[in-house]
């Protein structure tokens, strides 16, 4: 057994994840993945098109992580547990876990999560893979409904998702001031930028929204009929 405490203060985001996790499916993606490290625990959820992790500073640890590094947690129960704990607590919160199932207390009241078996998909890659590269706003279509729930889960009214570019690209002068000496820009760097997946973060969530795929051969719009000429003579205002 391994026992941590976390900020208490992060359990309602915790009980928003949720809102990322595949409810029509059978497998691990219904529920919430738990890595445990000497001095962080990640928390995430996934349906595939949206990928949100909350990693939270934990103190106190106590026991080998060994075989407990890594948890599939019940989404009921884990949602549950932080929603119960979660209304009434900023401080500290205690979890414990061994083979069967983890437990969330904060003084007399504790909560049991069970561990599911099966193998959560590898996500490190996907919060690695943007190191060393520039952020420049997202320009992708994006899903609004799963920008809803991103909203949702991370707590914000507001939310400006930001794509990863390579910096050598130039593609940040997009948003800057023009100048008549800057060189053209490279058709496939605008389409890298189009089609690339947008991200969010804060100090503890990171969230990923993949975006929608358009193809080149668009409709047209034809909106004039919806330019009313005025065919009666207007009648002047009175003085």
């Amino acid at each position: 057994m391994i026992t941590f405490t976390i900020p208490g203060a992060a359990l309602p985001r915790l009980a928003r994840l949720t809102l990322a996790t595949d409810t029509d499916g059978p497998g691990p993606l219904r529920h919430v993945a738990m890595r445990v490290t000497s001095t962080a625990v990640r928390f995430s959820a996934t349906n595939g098109r949206l990928l949100a992790s909350v990693i939270l500073d934990i103190s106190d640890l106590l026991g080998d992580i060994g075989d407990l590094a890594e948890s599939i947690l019940d989404i009921v129960q884990i949602t549950a547990a932080c929603k119960l704990i979660g209304k009434h607590c900023h401080k500290p919160v205690t979890i414990s876990i061994d083979k069967a199932e983890a437990r969330v207390t904060f003084g007399s009241v504790s909560s049991l999560v069970r561990r599911h078996e099966g193998v959560f998909p590898s996500i490190d890659h996907i919060w690695t893979r943007t190191a060393g590269l520039h952020w420049v706003p997202c320009t992708s279509s994006l899903d609004p409904a799963l920008a809803a729930i991103a909203q949702k889960i991370a707590g914000a009214t507001r939310m400006l998702f930001r794509t990863p570019v390579q910096p050598a690209s130039g593609l940040q002068r997009l948003w800057a001031s023009a100048t008549e000496d800057e060189p053209s820009l490279e058709i496939a760097q605008l389409r890298n930028l189009v089609r690339s997946p947008a991200y969010w973060a804060d100090l503890e969530m990171a969230i990923l929204l993949m975006p929608i795929t358009r193809a080149d051969a668009e409709e047209q719009l034809d909106l004039s009929r919806f330019a009313c000429s005025a065919t009666e003579p207007q009648v002047a205002a009175a003085a």
